[in-house]
């Protein structure tokens, strides 16, 4: 399969090949510095040239497949909600809760920060899922990559870099996230301050601290707090730093079976039910992500989004002989577990994987496979090929830039940072 013509990488490394390992270095050490989550979430130094062409038909797409899924789900929820819910694979009793939200402020907001992910293939980027809520890795991250680099760049270490990389117009997320926290928390042209609040476990990670940074650059204070660092209330919500205006929940739906974090949620729906802060995103964010709602869209879906089927008895039949096509994923899933590429597996295991899936408990769905078109790269004079990922943000409404993550090609992994893939940006040329 023929690399494709849309995006490619820019060479960075000029013709030295100490050069591109004394800068790859350099780059990632200066990542490190900033946040211990890097030494787990690893960037790529080449970013990415992505043509005008492509780059609006990404986002065109983003766009139609967005409004689709809106659509769809309304339409679901006004006719039979309870059995809508079901399909999708929520338990009764989270059924039962997420009903308890349905209005429309809730799900505006549960629709404001999305990605939408496309795999590279020679025919074209091919949509094959859609991840929505505050927890979207990427935001503020590609900020980071973007000064990294034009840093790394501007050193006495770059002075072999091709002159053409100098002043690299690579897409940014905070500005549009900033303009749309101001607009939820009804504050449009006032200073608001945002509290980033944060599972236990994600301290380790860098995302909403990058958040938090460049948060602060636009004209927006923000904290980075636990739930037990935050009082939630109606009358008056508050962290250490002072009156809050956004709560801004950075966890999965996945952590909302804890009790303690479900609680929050609740505590965080109530206030702003009784005029507190807006509360970003609500647990409602989890519909327009799950995979399911991308088969029940089916024919409503851009030509763009890949197949995708519920997991049921009828697709079972047909699954084994048709392994090799297929991608086993759960429909409410993160981080890439539980995702099985039928390609890139034995016959056994991937019998396994769909007993396994049948027997579980959980809704999944089979999606058409990709057959990615591997890009190369030159790193220290050795041609690298290597899978590529792009996921495009929209940040209320607005594009908001590129979050791309690649592995070597033929590794038959999902690609996902969570599994090792390295990131990266990306700028729009012209050419």
């Amino acid at each position: 399969m023929t690399c494709p013509d849309y995006i490619y990488p820019i060479d960075v490394h000029g013709e030295s090949s100490n050069h591109g390992v004394d800068l790859l270095e350099g780059f990632r050490a200066s990542f490190k510095s900033r946040h211990g989550g890097y030494a787990y979430m690893t960037p790529a130094l080449l970013p990415f040239a992505i043509s005008r062409r492509a780059a609006d038909e990404i986002w065109a797409v983003t766009q139609e497949c967005l409004c689709a899924l809106r659509t769809v789900l309304r339409g679901e929820i006004d006719s039979a909600p309870a059995e809508f819910l079901s399909t999708l694979g929520y338990s009764e009793s989270d059924s039962c809760w997420l009903m308890s939200m349905l209005n429309p402020p809730n799900m505006a907001t549960a629709a404001a920060l999305a990605r939408a992910d496309f795999v590279l293939s020679a025919e074209g980027p091919r949509l094959v899922e859609i991840n929505v809520g505050p927890a979207l890795g990427g935001i503020g991250i590609i900020d980071r990559y973007a000064d990294l680099l034009e840093s790394a760049l501007a050193s006495p270490a770059s002075a072999d870099t091709p002159g053409r990389m100098r002043g690299l117009p690579a897409t940014r997320s905070i500005h549009a996230l900033a303009q749309t926290l101001r607009e939820l928390a009804r504050c449009k042209d006032e200073r608001i301050r945002v509290a980033l609040v944060i599972a236990d476990d994600e301290a380790e990670f860098p995302n909403a601290y990058e958040i938090a940074a460049y948060l602060t650059n636009e004209g927006v204070d923000s904290d980075v707090v636990r739930i037990d660092e935050i009082v939630v209330d109606s009358r008056a919500s508050y962290t250490g730093s002072g009156p809050v205006d956004l709560i801004y929940g950075c966890f999965t739906f996945g952590k909302l079976v804890n009790p303690r974090y479900r609680k929050f949620a609740n505590d965080a729906l109530s206030a702003q039910a009784s005029g507190g802060p807006s509360y970003l995103s609500p647990p409602l964010f989890s519909l327009l992500g799950n995979k399911a709602l991308l088969a029940l869209a089916g024919e409503a879906m851009p030509r763009q989004v890949q197949k995708t089927t519920v997991l049921d008895g009828a697709a079972l039949e047909g699954a084994m002989a048709r392994k090799d096509r297929l991608v086993l994923k759960p429909a409410i899933g993160y981080g890439g577990e539980d995702v099985a590429i039928g390609a890139g597996c034995s016959a056994e295991t991937w019998e396994i994987s769909l007993n396994r899936a049948t027997a579980a408990g959980r809704r999944y769905v089979l999606q058409e496979y990709v057959e990615p078109a591997p890009l190369e790269f030159l790193v220290a004079g050795e041609t690298l090929r290597r899978e590529v990922v792009l996921g495009c943000l929209s940040l209320g409404g607005r594009f908001a830039g590129y979050f791309i993550r690649h592995l070597p090609a033929g590794t038959g992994e999902p690609i996902n940072t969570n599994l090792g893939a390295t990131f990266g940006g990306a700028a729009i040329m012209a050419n």
